[in-house]
């Protein structure tokens, strides 16, 4: 296969963390899907900017990326075409993150506060989305909305009725 052979320009390879140091982990090109993609920091902000002022394709084409799958039975799972639409925190987010090998990748969307984070790594213990989320929640700490916790009811119960359960399951 001639795209293993190639040079990628500044290209960062994927790595892993042992006890004995990082170990280089190898991208398999045999995967099947949404793999092997070759992106820079710098196309990922031009991307997260066209959704704000598209340039590339129409206000149909990301209005049609931007809505729910409906799955058989009527129902939707945060999925869209190629990307999660949700809320985080309060917020309208949209989000996809990647990883194989030991790369790591999130790119975040904050439409109504016209805010994106990117995070990119190639340590594969790295939590991209944890630390892009963490981002957000340093730069839109003042927009965030924060839900009061439900109270916890506590309720007493014997401890006989605990005990016939015991190895029972």
């Amino acid at each position: 296969m001639m795209i293993m052979k190639k040079i990628v320009k500044n290209r960062a390879y994927s790595y892993y963390n042992t006890s004995g140091g990082y170990k280089k982990s190898v991208l398999s090109y045999a995967n099947v899907g949404a793999t092997s993609l070759f992106t820079t920091a710098e196309d990922l902000s031009l991307w997260a900017l066209n959704f704000e002022n598209i340039k590339v394709g129409d206000s149909d084409m990301i209005h049609k990326m931007n809505t729910l799958a409906v799955l058989n039975n009527g129902k939707t799972f945060g999925g869209a075409l190629g990307q999660f639409v949700g809320t985080y925190k309060g917020l309208n987010e949209i989000q996809h993150g990647g990883a194989d090998a030991g790369y790591r990748s999130y790119l975040t969307r904050f439409p109504d506060e016209k805010f994106s984070v990117i995070v990119l790594s190639n340590a594969a213990e790295f939590n991209s989305g944890g630390m892009a989320h963490q981002i957000v929640d340093i730069y839109l700490k003042d927009r965030i909305k924060t839900e009061p916790k439900a109270e916890v009811k506590r309720r007493r119960i014997q401890m006989s009725l605990l005990f016939q359960w015991m190895k029972r399951y």
